[in-house]
């Protein structure tokens, strides 16, 4: 895997503050209907070590909210 697809949608306080017995399943469904504000991709070095590595990326600046 060298790249790495982001997608940021803005949760909507209905769906913030919902307190229900929903899969997560339904969940991410109910997620992916939401319309996408930013996505970007970022591209992964490779060692070719087959070594656990971590990696940190910057989130484009966003207005203030809540958002998945």
């Amino acid at each position: 895997m060298n790249k790495v697809y982001f997608r940021m949608a803005k949760l909507p306080e209905t769906l913030n503050q919902r307190d229900d017995d929903r899969t997560e399943e339904e969940i991410i469904k109910a997620y992916l209907k939401l319309t996408v504000v930013q996505s970007w991709e970022e591209t992964l070095t490779d060692d070719g070590d087959y070594q656990t590595s971590n990696a940190e990326f910057k989130i484009p600046a966003m207005a203030p909210g809540s958002y998945v």
